[in-house]
C-alpha cells in the first residue's frame, strides 16, 4: 500500500469517527421511541473501527521498516533522497573503493594475531600486480617495521609473479626514506632475478643511508655477477663501504678484485702521495685471505725496506707488518720463504714478530 493512499484513508476514518460521534450526541439527546431510530442507534453503537484504524497503523510501519532496511542482496539500493535526490549512482567508483586491497595491509598491523593472520592469509589469494600496488604503499608506509616486514612476507608467499610485480615498481631514485624502508625488507626477495639490478643502482646511486644494508643483501646472493657489481661500488665508496667490501672480499674468495687491490698498495715513488694506511693495512690482509699467489711479487715488494737506489718509499710499519702476515698465507713459494727469512731479523718488531709466528 502506498504512502499516498495510507494517509488518504486514515483521513476518512478520522473524518467518520468525528461524524459518528456527532450523529450519536445528537440522537441520544432526544426523546426517541421510533423503531427506526432505535435501530440506526444500535448500528452506529455497535460499528467499530478500530481494526481499521490498527490495519492502517501497521501498513504505515511495515511501509517505514521497508524503507530503512537495506537491500537484500541482488536488488537495487532503494531511491535516494534529500540532496541526492536526482543523482545518478556511480556504481564503478564504489566498485573501485571497495577492490582496494591496503586496508587489508594495514589489518598486517592489527594487535590481534587471528586479525593478522586472516589479512595476511586473504591477500597472498589476491591477483598479483593489484596486490603488488597496494604491498608497494604498505612497505613505503610508516607502519611499523614488523608490520612492512610481514606485507613483504605476503608479496613473497603469493609467488614470482606478485614478486616480479613488486619490484618492477621499486624506484632506485626515489626519495631516501621510501628507499631505506624497501630495502629493509629487500632481503626477502633474494633468489628473484629482478632484485639484483635494483641493488646495483641503490649500491651506486643511492643515497648514503642504503648503501651498506644494500651490500649486506648483495652478500647474501652467490655468483660471479654479485662479486663484479661489488667491485663496481668498491671503486666509487669511500671509508666504512670501502672496508666492508674488502671483507666480502676476502670472505667471497673475489680473484676479480686482485689487480684492483694490488695498485692500492704497491710502493710509491718518492714524490708520490702515499694512500691511507688503515686501507692499505686491510688491502694486504684481505690478499692474503684470498690466498692470491698472484699478489707474491708486490706484498713481498710492500714487506720489505726500500733500497735508496730504487727511488721507492718504503711503507709503514703496520703496512709491512699487514703484508708478512699476508705472504704467509699464499701458496709455498722459493720467492716468499726468502723474503720471510730477511722479515725475521726485521728493524721493525711488528714485522719480525709476523715473519716468525
Amino acid at each position: 500500500m502506498q504512502e499516498e493512499q495510507l494517509e488518504q484513508l486514515r483521513k476518512i476514518l478520522d473524518e467518520f469517527v468525528k461524524e459518528k460521534q456527532e450523529l450519536l450526541a445528537a440522537i441520544q439527546s432526544q426523546d426517541i421511541g421510533k423503531v427506526e431510530f432505535q435501530q440506526i442507534l444500535n448500528l452506529l453503537q455497535h460499528t467499530d473501527i478500530a481494526e481499521a484504524e490498527r490495519a492502517v497503523r501497521e501498513a504505515q510501519e511495515r511501509s517505514r521498516a521497508a524503507e530503512e532496511a537495506p537491500p537484500a542482496e541482488g536488488e537495487g539500493a532503494p531511491l535516494p533522497k534529500g540532496k541526492y535526490v536526482g543523482v545518478l549512482p556511480d556504481q564503478d567508483i564504489v566498485g573501485k573503493a571497495e577492490e582496494d586491497l591496503y586496508p587489508a595491509f594495514e589489518d598486517l598491523n592489527s594487535q590481534d594475531t587471528e586479525t593478522r593472520a586472516k589479512a595476511a592469509s586473504w591477500l597472498v589469494n589476491q591477483e598479483p600486480k593489484k596486490l603488488a600496488e597496494a604491498g608497494l604503499m604498505a612497505v613505503a608506509s610508516n607502519m611499523p617495521l614488523r608490520a612492512r616486514r610481514l606485507a613483504a612476507t605476503v608479496i613473497q608467499k603469493a609467488g614470482e609473479p606478485a614478486m616480479e610485480a613488486f619490484l618492477e615498481k621499486i624506484n632506485p631514485d626515489a626519495p631516501i626514506i621510501p628507499l631505506i624502508n624497501f630495502v629493509i625488507v629487500a632481503d626477502l626477495f633474494v633468489g628473484s632475478p629482478k632484485l639484483l639490478p635494483i641493488l646495483r643502482k641503490i649500491a651506486l646511486t643511492g643515497p648514503t643511508e642504503t648503501v651498506c644494508s644494500t651490500i649486506e643483501i648483495l652478500d647474501q646472493i652467490p655468483g660471479k655477477e654479485v662479486n663484479m657489481i661489488l667491485l663496481e661500488v668498491f671503486n666509487m665508496a669511500a671509508g666504512k663501504v670501502k672496508m666492508d667490501i674488502l671483507s666480502l672480499f676476502a670472505k667471497r674468495r673475489v680473484i676479480e678484485a686482485v689487480p684492483l687491490l694490488l695498485e692500492l698498495i704497491k710502493p710509491k715513488k718518492a714524490w708520490e702521495e702515499e694512500g691511507r694506511v688503515s686501507l692499505q693495512e686491510k688491502v694486504c690482509r684481505t690478499l692474503g685471505q684470498i690466498s692470491a699467489s698472484e699478489a707474491t711479487d708486490i706484498l713481498v715488494s710492500v714487506a720489505m725496506v726500500q733500497k735508496p737506489w730504487t727511488l721507492l718509499k718504503t711503507k709503514p710499519d703496520s703496512v709491512r707488518e699487514a703484508a708478512t702476515w699476508a705472504l704467509k698465507q699464499l701458496p709455498d713459494k722459493v720467492k716468499i720463504r726468502r723474503a720471510l727469512a730477511v722479515l725475521k731479523s726485521d728493524r721493525s718488531s711488528l714485522v719480525r714478530r709476523a715473519a716468525r709466528q
